[in-house]
């Protein structure tokens, strides 16, 4: 994976980011998402957001491994955000919501996404300074028809570090898995089906 973002302070506390990311696997590239997000901090503890998001995933056709099709979906919505500490310790609470409008295929839906991380102290090195965390993020969606998937059907982990390179320049390394929740009528019962490591580069002006 590659992941390179660009964010930009905006006056009264507002900031401006703007996000691509590219998924590779073993065929090559696998998905594309281009993101924007406009956010406000209105105290110390609360963040609001606005985003609109493009995604597109490279669907292989089952008899001809070889040929493939893209398929593209938008996700428009808004998230609040909660933070505070514990000693040394952060801790971040997002709840988004958004609607997410598939192009030529599937079912459009609501989706509620909630976030929970946990970032500890960051330790200094001789080149940078990281800062390692962990996260749990649960989906909730409002068509439970959807790839035979329960409403609650969704929980990604991450573990991983940022490391502020220079003033400007920030790496993003982690771990992640993915589990679904199938349907009742689908056999029921999480299953793990991911286990990808990731690496990101941003800018931050």
């Amino acid at each position: 994976m590659t992941d390179f973002g660009l964010s930009v302070r905006l006056p009264e506390e507002c900031r401006l980011s703007l996000n691509i990311e590219d998924i590779f696997r073993h065929r090559g590239l696998a998905y594309q998402e281009y993101s924007g997000t406009f956010s406000w901090k209105p105290c110390d503890f609360l963040s609001l957001g606005l985003f609109d998001t493009v995604c597109r995933t490279r669907k292989e056709h089952v008899a001809d491994p070889h040929a493939t099709e893209w398929w593209t979906s938008n996700q428009t919505g808004a998230y609040f955000a909660l933070s505070g500490a514990l000693g040394n310790w952060r801790l971040y609470d997002r709840n988004r919501l958004e609607y997410r409008e598939y192009c030529g295929y599937g079912t459009d839906q609501w989706k509620y996404r909630n976030l929970f991380q946990i970032t500890s102290p960051t330790l200094a090195s001789p080149l940078c300074d990281i800062t390692p965390y962990a996260s749990a993020e649960v989906y909730w969606s409002d068509n439970d028809a959807f790839l035979g998937h329960d409403k609650w059907n969704t929980l990604i982990n991450k573990v991983g570090a940022r490391a502020k390179i220079t003033k400007t320049i920030r790496l993003h390394f982690y771990y992640k898995t993915s589990h679904y929740r199938r349907s009742t009528r689908a056999g029921g019962g999480w299953r793990c089906t991911q286990h990808e490591p990731y690496f990101a580069i941003s800018a931050v002006f």
